[in-house]
């Protein structure tokens, strides 16, 4: 069907597709299949259907900018991919197409794709995981949230929800498949750190946070005590008479524990890491634990008392980046013995720089809260996903 709306949204993608190749890769599924539609019909601005049908409503497109005609066809080829209309389940249907919608658009933004200016991106309250499902949640518990569902909203309401059409899919591609090739071009043109490539990423299974502390503490108390060699201790090798060999002795197990405060956590976070941290020196009585807490800059660092009530009360200055290096300076000069039996950094793992060198522990435990990794921990390095505290809503 020839219309100057859907030649209009062809061309649109075209263009996008010099920067966002990945998107073409998408568009040539669906290219033949676009609909005029108005908001009689229930599409008031546009929509796609289950099958890859893109309904369009041509005063609509009409309206929006060439850059923002681009980003509303980018937004609607990823709920097709990303598959939203299967994922919602039994789920409110209006509160979790603005869940999806926040997610796709927070992922567009970050990659400089433009929106219409009424576009909806997750609440500054909102600290979790960029994934609808996370982010329906959050919605759900704090309904304040939520925009107000207009009366005159047509399926397809970009601004507002506008979700998948459920339709006859016999035929269809496989759009699990086309989601894989599209997040390889996404990584490619992205340089690896596309924030759509991130939105297409399988979700990695997660940690308790916790369980990563205290793995951190049974590496610690598990290294043996050999570090230096003396006369005063006998060793077990030695003759009962004549020549005696020295023995081995050790300094007492220490663990430092490194917390990322940039962006992604908050004080609340730090303390609970904390507290925690100290709560597990009573069931490790002898590990000594070293705390550094970074932003670009070392915020706090010092030794951990299980006697003591620990609280970062410093104003935390969130500079938009990490160096994690003046905190790894810190651990380095804390460690009487030159390092520390195991080292635990919780991070994002996107620093301005590469990972720091030389790892002030012998065993580097990275507990990473972000999607995908950005900057590459070195080698030996046990990289372990994990879910970080919950926030608590004021």
């Amino acid at each position: 069907m020839s219309h100057d709306a859907i030649e209009k949204c062809r061309n649109a993608v075209y263009v996008l597709g010099f920067t966002q190749p990945h998107f073409l890769l998408i568009h040539q599924r669906i290219r033949e299949l676009y609909q005029i539609s108005n908001k009689e019909q229930g599409v008031g601005t546009m929509g796609i259907t289950a099958a890859g049908r893109i309904l369009l409503n041509p005063e609509f497109v009409n309206k929006l900018t060439k850059e923002e005609l681009q980003g509303v066809l980018a937004h609607e080829m990823l709920h097709l991919i990303l598959l939203h209309h299967g994922r919602r389940g039994g789920r409110d249907a209006w509160m979790w197409n603005v869940a999806t919608d926040m997610a796709i658009n927070h992922a567009l933004k970050l990659d400089d794709i433009k929106l219409p200016k009424d576009a909806l991106y997750p609440p500054h309250e909102y600290h979790g995981d960029i994934f609808a499902e996370a982010i329906f949640e959050f919605l759900k518990k704090n309904p304040k949230n939520m925009p107000q569902q207009s009366k005159d909203s047509g399926q397809g309401d970009a601004a507002a929800g506008c979700g998948v059409i459920d339709d006859n899919t016999e035929g269809a591609p496989d759009w699990k498949q086309v989601a894989i090739e599209a997040r390889a071009h996404a990584q490619a043109a992205g340089k690896g750190s596309s924030a759509v490539a991130a939105l297409l990423s399988p979700r990695a299974a997660r940690i308790d946070w916790k369980k990563i502390i205290r793995h951190g503490f049974e590496v610690t108390a598990s290294k043996p005590t050999r570090d230096y060699q003396t006369f005063s201790k006998r060793n077990r090798r030695s003759p009962e008479e004549g020549v005696q060999l020295p023995g081995w002795k050790g300094h007492q197990p220490s663990l430092s524990v490194i917390i990322d405060a940039s962006g992604s956590m908050d004080r609340e976070w730090i303390n609970q890491i904390v507290a925690e941290t100290v709560n597990l020196m009573h069931s490790f009585s002898g590990v000594k634990v070293f705390l550094a807490v970074h932003t670009s800059e070392l915020v706090w660092s010092g030794w951990l008392s299980e006697n003591e009530q620990w609280k970062l009360n410093e104003a935390v200055s969130f500079s938009g980046g990490t160096d994690p290096e003046p905190a790894y300076v810190a651990c380095r000069q804390a460690s009487k013995k030159g390092k520390f039996d195991a080292c635990i950094h919780f991070t994002d793992c996107e620093f301005f720089a590469a990972w720091p060198s030389p790892i002030p522990a012998r065993q580097l435990i990275v507990g990473a809260f972000a999607r995908e990794i950005h900057t590459k921990p070195p080698q030996g390095a046990q990289v372990i996903f994990c879910e970080m505290p919950e926030r608590r809503t004021r």
